[in-house]
């Protein structure tokens, strides 16, 4: 999947100078090792591990690879959640391959480089433009007697519902679903840290899963919010108290899925709805992994790259009048990635303007984007959700 990595990020540069969507990666700023003494240290991955544990190196390392394109010596670094799910995978597969899964955890959490095809395409970002390939390895030799995060990763891939099968339809529907949630994220993100990135990936995977399987296998599955999650929790923790705390014994990927180690790592575990969300489903879990690495994250810098409109993609002005409105229904249509029906129509306006202003220059008040709502919502004027 590195190498994959590398194939987005080199098609993403074709003439867009790394400024547009994240392909399902998170920029950051290159590893010590291939800094070479350039730039702030501090914020950087293994600068900011470098004392913890073996086990929660390895669970931070795990999503990390470098693209360099083969004609400079410059790097990109990300962290991919994708990655993290390949990862996964592959640890699954050699549970029952390889008994020795202390140095499996060790191979896939060294942080390797990968050669961009030679696209034609700008230069990546100065701020990351470090140094030749690299390879970091962790300095310690462990088993899975010993590496903690081992022992609990047999038990979780041990713990797989007895034949239990998940049907292709469901699983086409989880991936399709996460695709455009993160998708959605990448384009109204804001955050400035690694925590917090990956804290948002978490959630909407876990609720990408549990919205998909509870539709498929319990009722009132459908009574669940529709609406994905991006920078807030709270759709996910409404989901999870829609469900009775019995019912989540039939939802038996889900809670396999959140209490992978790995997965859990990387929520924030002082936050009081992931306290209240643990504490409802602990019916069907048992003993979940508590160790977090959400905290450190924090401390590791993202690469400021973001998506802005230029003032020729944006709405002149919020129209709202008799013969206008439409002109601003559909920029909304138009930008349905950033702002969705729901997310205009059912929104709290404080938190709906920040958005609207990324895609329209003038007029974005509360009047005029309730006067646009009655309008969508009026029978006579037939205006399809998008």
């Amino acid at each position: 999947l590195g190498s994959m990595t590398a194939y987005i990020r080199a098609f993403l540069n074709i003439e867009k100078e790394n400024r547009t969507s994240w392909g399902g990666t998170i920029p950051i700023y290159a590893p010590c090792e291939s800094a070479k003494g350039k730039g702030e240290l501090s914020m950087r991955i293994d600068y900011v591990f470098k004392d913890e544990p073996l086990y929660k190196r390895q669970i931070a390392f795990i999503p990390v690879s470098i693209s360099q394109p083969n004609d400079k010596q410059s790097s990109f670094t990300t962290y991919s959640v994708y990655l993290l799910l390949a990862t996964i995978g592959e640890i699954i597969k050699q549970r029952k391959e390889n008994p020795d899964l202390g140095k499996t955890l060790g191979e896939l959490s060294q942080i390797r480089s990968y050669g961009m095809p030679t696209f034609k395409y700008h230069s990546v970002p100065e701020e990351n433009d470090e140094g030749a390939k690299t390879e970091i390895t962790s300095k310690d030799e462990t088993d899975a007697e010993t590496n903690p995060l081992a022992k609990n990763m047999i038990e979780w891939i041990d713990n797989y519902p007895k034949n239990y099968v998940v049907s292709p339809h469901v699983l086409g529907k989880i991936s399709t679903r996460l695709f455009y949630a993160l998708k959605n994220l990448e384009d109204t993100e804001t955050v400035d840290n690694l925590g917090d990135a990956m804290h948002n990936r978490i959630i909407i995977l876990y609720n990408t899963v549990l919205v998909e399987e509870a539709r498929e296998f319990i009722s009132g599955g459908t009574l669940l919010n529709n609406n994905n999650p991006r920078s807030s929790i709270a759709i996910f923790t409404a989901n999870i108290h829609k469900i009775k705390s019995v019912n989540f014994q039939s939802l038996k990927l889900f809670t396999w899925i959140f209490s992978c180690p790995l997965l859990i790592s990387f929520l924030n575990n002082d936050n009081k709805d992931v306290i209240k969300i643990k504490r409802h489903i602990n019916t069907a879990i048992k003993d979940t992994w508590i160790e977090s690495i959400y905290s450190r994250l924090k401390e590791v810098k993202i690469l400021p790259i973001k998506n802005k409109k230029s003032s020729s993609d944006k709405l002149p002005s919020l129209y709202y009048g008799k013969d206008t409105t439409i002109r601003t229904i559909n920029h909304l249509k138009k930008n349905r990635d950033l702002i969705s029906y729901n997310d205009f129509m059912t929104e709290d306006v404080d938190k709906l303007m920040p958005k609207l202003k990324e895609i329209i220059a003038r007029n974005v008040k509360e009047n005029p984007i309730e006067e646009v709502r009655k309008y969508i919502s009026a029978p006579e004027n037939k205006i399809e959700p998008w």
